[in-house]
């Protein structure tokens, strides 16, 4: 995996376009968004997100124009990780934004 961009929302929650295409052959280049928000509720588990920490998010989009688009509006603030919930990879933790 490459770290291509790194930005910061208004809310400063980190962000990042990822490449995975080198690791994994199905993944186009450049689709991924990785966010780093703080976790506003927290789910029993040892490894499950807990309320207050910094939980790793993860976003995919069918090409890289949708994932710096939605990069972008996301740096902008007139998006929030909320708007991409459809883009969750693992959206048993949509409640933590």
């Amino acid at each position: 995996m490459m770290i291509l961009q790194k930005g910061k929302m208004e809310d400063g929650t980190v962000i990042q376009i990822e490449d995975w295409s080198e690791d994994y052959s199905f993944k186009e280049y450049a689709d991924t968004i990785g966010a780093y928000p703080i976790s506003k509720i927290g789910y029993v588990g040892q490894f499950k997100p807990k309320k207050g920490e910094t939980v790793r998010m993860q976003y995919n989009f069918k090409s890289t124009d949708e994932a710096d688009k939605a990069f972008t509006e996301l740096i902008e603030g007139s998006k929030t990780l909320k708007d991409f919930e459809t883009n969750l990879y693992d959206k048993r933790y949509k409640d933590c934004v």
